[in-house]
């Protein structure tokens, strides 16, 4: 299955299920209508100031961070994951930021595996692939980021 398979590993065919599938998640309306049925019925509607602030950080993610969902999606795999349902950047980008966004989990010995430099490495590796800088000394006063 694509969910769990790096984007050059895949076959075309499941390139081609995983390109329409990260379209789908991206475009409201798409989805099919038991979809939107379900998340009527479990308020998972998005207010249009929620909408609006994830289209911003795609639009940021997109344009400053030259990310595609080709690099998120790499990026969750080399961390072990799969990829979320649905697959937008957004959920991409929210499930890394779950593994990887709390320092303090990852000392706890449960993580000693998912969080080791190796894994640590090959994520950022995946993301800087469109020529973003990531990474770095602790005491390095940089930047790792560009600012917004």
């Amino acid at each position: 299955m694509w969910h769990s398979k790096m984007y050059t590993d895949m076959s075309s065919d499941e390139q081609d299920l995983a390109t329409k599938k990260w379209r789908e998640a991206e475009e409201p309306g798409t989805a099919s209508s038991k979809d939107a049925v379900e998340a009527h019925e479990n308020s998972c509607v998005l207010s249009e100031e929620d909408a609006d602030i994830q289209n911003r950080m795609k639009e940021y993610m997109m344009k400053s961070l030259k990310w595609s969902h080709k690099e998120l999606h790499d990026a969750l795999v080399s961390a072990g994951m799969s990829a979320p349902e649905p697959a937008s950047m957004v959920h991409y980008l929210a499930a890394l930021h779950h593994q990887f966004g709390d320092d303090k989990l990852g000392f706890l010995p449960q993580n000693w595996q998912s969080h080791s430099k190796r894994r640590i490495q090959e994520v950022l590796r995946c993301l800087r692939r469109t020529g973003l800088k990531l990474g770095g000394k602790l005491g390095d006063r940089k930047m790792f980021l560009p600012n917004a």
